[in-house]
């Protein structure tokens, strides 16, 4: 007698089909005992893994675990038949498959393409399904090819037609297919505290916190955490907006897609908060990343400090001391701990060399304001992005080639703009600066006092870096050798 096992497989759009998991499962069942064939209880079920793209048979099986266990057990001899609801199931492994069933005498059985099956099984005398399997993978490419089609009309138009394209937002559930969803209003209540926590200055993990303690899961029935929070209140679909095709694929690697290759409308769901409040929030969360970048100029400085013995950055740290107290202390990056130094101490060192250095190195911060000019490279940029446009015109590179190729100087071009700006705001930085350095009576308390990234900024554009070895204090000024 012959024994069958099953395989199925699905992707989201095809469960709404109809085809989901359970029912290829069934139906595949049901047809195989009705043709008196024993049951194995051997079921493959490959749920969100590709199955296109492969080149050989045994990186698939590597990488989609069901079907390298299924073939597994047919070269073990553990079923005759294996039955699928359609070829496609397979998708473009269905050759390389058939092709192994084939050599160990094995047979596949589709319930969509259905064909003759041998009790005494001969590859040889089996050329339709062999046929059949081999036209499988152009059958299911056209058919998702049409899916796709159908996708891409029909979801710019419902977007446009206020309605949501995708799964529902927290705080939303649907009604009817083509209307628009209603408020709950127990989520739609944590969302609104979430914004009033986050104007009140809370963090996003007490916020979290908070969510928690409601005892409301999130749509996945999962708990909250910061990462959620964020990007569920950053959401535009509660102010009313539909936004699709927020992201790209590339490559298998998923990006953001520029705001203007996106298609946004006005929903015509109950907003939860208004567009000014949206816009409060992107605001706050844009002033605290700012405040996370400032982060390496929160201490004067900063970046600028190295030990003269094994020549590595020191940083600021929360030091233990052996009495089990707690000071502020410089250390190095690497914490190889040549010396660790006092912070207020060091500081007061390092103010006081730089004013007695300060005179005697006048003549060379004299010739410090001298910076690379980069016309003529922002010249040459220009020029050749002008060549690629007249190659493009000739026929010389295709649309697309000469796209990518401008797009790629462009950010070179781009690149250099912004070195000549910041050689030319440093160089502000120097003469304004070194003007008046000699006069700075009050260094210390400015150093101390002022926002850290004006001083760090300040200081860097004419001192290359401050030596710290065993107490001693050396500075460098920016010289013409060092450069600006």
């Amino acid at each position: 007698m012959m024994r069958f096992a099953v395989w199925a497989a699905v992707s989201t759009i095809e469960q709404v089909e109809g085809v989901s998991l359970d029912s290829q499962i069934q139906k595949s069942t049901e047809r195989a005992l009705s043709e008196g064939w024993i049951d194995t209880s051997l079921r493959y079920i490959a749920d969100g893994y590709s199955r296109t793209g492969y080149v050989n048979l045994s990186d698939a099986e590597k990488r989609i675990p069901p079907l390298g266990d299924m073939l597994s057990d047919m070269r073990g001899g553990k079923f005759d038949i294996l039955v699928v609801w359609n070829y496609d199931r397979l998708g473009d492994l269905i050759v390389m498959v058939a092709t192994d069933f084939r050599n160990n005498k094995k047979q596949l059985f589709s319930l969509s393409q259905p064909t003759q099956i041998q009790n005494n099984y001969n590859p040889y005398m089996d050329d339709s399904s062999f046929i059949i399997q081999a036209f499988a993978p152009i059958w299911q490419r056209q058919r998702i090819a049409d899916l796709r089609r159908k996708w891409e009309a029909g979801m710019p138009k419902r977007v446009r037609d206020g309605l949501p394209t995708g799964n529902l937002c927290f705080g939303y559930r649907a009604i009817e297919k083509n209307k628009p969803p209603e408020i709950v209003p127990a989520e739609a209540a944590l969302v609104r505290m979430c914004y009033d926590l986050l104007m009140e200055g809370k963090s996003m993990r007490d916020i979290a916190a908070a969510c928690n303690a409601t005892g409301l899961k999130t749509k996945r029935g999962k708990e909250w955490t910061h990462t959620i929070v964020a990007r569920m209140i950053t959401n535009p679909f509660y102010m009313g907006v539909i936004e699709w095709r927020k992201v790209k694929v590339s490559n298998g690697k998923q990006t953001r897609n520029p705001v203007a290759n996106r298609i946004i409308a006005d929903g015509k769901h109950q907003p939860i908060y208004t567009r000014q409040e949206h816009e409060d929030i992107i605001l706050e969360l844009k002033r605290r990343f700012d405040k996370v970048q400032r982060s390496s100029y929160y201490y004067p400085f900063s970046g600028m400090l190295f030990c003269g013995k094994c020549g590595s950055k020191l940083y600021r740290g929360n030091f233990k001391l052996k009495d089990g107290s707690r000071s502020y202390v410089i250390r190095e990056e690497y914490k190889r701990s040549c010396y660790t130094y006092k912070y207020d101490f060091i500081v007061q060192k390092i103010v006081d060399e730089i004013q007695r250095s300060s005179l005697e190195n006048k003549n060379k911060r004299d010739v410090i304001a001298t910076i690379k000019d980069y016309t003529a490279e922002i010249k040459d940029i220009e020029s050749r992005i002008e060549r690629v446009q007249q190659s493009a015109e000739l026929g010389v590179y295709t649309p697309t080639q000469a796209a990518k190729r401008v797009g790629e100087l462009q950010k070179t071009y781009e690149g250099i703009l912004n070195k000549q700006k910041e050689n030319e705001r440093l160089l502000q930085y120097q003469v304004e600066f070194s003007d008046s350095f000699d006069e700075l009576n009050q260094m210390g308390w400015w150093i101390t006092n002022d926002e850290p990234s004006v001083v760090n900024r300040m200081l860097s554009s004419i001192i290359e870096r401050i030596i710290i070895n065993n107490g001693d204090v050396t500075v460098e000024w920016r010289t013409l050798e060092s450069g600006a």
